[in-house]
């Protein structure tokens, strides 16, 4: 018996020994399986403010009586694209009255007689006006929304039967700027 228990005691340090070292390097492999580590990812922005004036010339046409009678519009469709990452405004302001360039017609029309409107204004945001054109900034789109390349449909109209437009015939012209800025 004294053989037995010898080869009992060898057989369950055996086992015993071999359940460990299954034990040891079974949970050595599953940590090796699986390993972390972090990184930092840094997102770097600047201020960006970009207007676009897409189409230089809007033609206000008096074709005949019924322009007189009824008014002139011109719709011009993505005349301006502003890009900015923060919250802007769009001005205009004219440099003064419209006037002939023809040799001895000094003839002008007031530039107030002219309103502008941006036509898709639901769809740039903030609070919209129509304004009537001045020499001073004249608020077409207050607080509109940050956006990437946001096309403004511009709007111009003359009023009906406004005899500041009973002028010789011509081409009238001043220039517009457009100035969008942040608060």
């Amino acid at each position: 018996m004294k053989n037995f228990s010898k080869r009992l005691l060898k057989v369950v340090c055996l086992f015993t020994t071999t359940l460990l070292f299954s034990v040891f390097f079974t949970s050595k492999a599953q940590a090796q399986a699986t390993a972390t580590g972090t990184a930092t990812l840094n997102v770097t922005l600047v201020d960006v403010l970009v207007l676009t004036v897409n189409n230089q010339t809007v033609n206000l046409n008096f074709t005949g009586a019924t322009s007189y009678q009824t008014g002139v519009t011109a719709a011009l469709t993505g005349q301006l694209t502003v890009t900015s990452n923060r919250a802007f405004s769009l001005k205009i302001r004219a440099a003064g009255n419209l006037s002939s360039s023809d040799a001895g017609n000094t003839d002008v029309i007031p530039v107030n007689k002219i309103s502008v409107s941006v036509a898709n204004a639901a769809a740039i945001g903030g609070t919209a006006s129509t304004v009537a054109l001045s020499n001073a900034d004249q608020s077409l789109i207050a607080g509109a929304p940050a956006g990437i390349a946001k096309s403004f449909n511009m709007q111009y109209q003359t009023p009906a039967n406004d005899s500041d437009f009973a002028k010789r015939a011509g081409t009238y012209t001043t220039t517009l700027t457009y100035t969008a800025s942040v608060p």
